[in-house]
């Protein structure tokens, strides 16, 4: 399965948001969760003024791993997030499976 989280950030902040998606929120995927074959993903297609869409994806092969992502770690890293830059880095996540 494939997790992905799109993020909508301002560009003054866009460095500091991937530094943070690669050090913190990919990182601990991957070291707590077993995560694996993480990238983060510039979205191409045309975003509101100022800002920068990105793809922050990496793979699941264990259903419980999953569920302690969605329900333990993600919540608190996507808040830290929030508190850090409020409107300035918003999200949305969307589980994926190959057919």
């Amino acid at each position: 399965m494939v997790v992905n989280t799109t993020f909508c950030v301002e560009e003054p902040i866009v460095n500091e948001f991937i530094e943070w998606a690669k050090g913190v929120y990919l990182e601990t995927a991957c070291r707590d969760c077993s995560m694996r074959n993480e990238m983060i993903m510039r979205i191409l297609a045309p975003s509101e003024d100022n800002t920068v869409n990105f793809a922050v994806q990496f793979i699941c092969d264990d259903n419980d791993r999953l569920v302690e992502w969605i329900d333990t770690y993600q919540p608190v890293l996507l808040d830290s997030a929030a508190k850090k830059w409020g409107q300035k880095a918003l999200h949305f996540t969307t589980l994926m499976e190959e057919v």
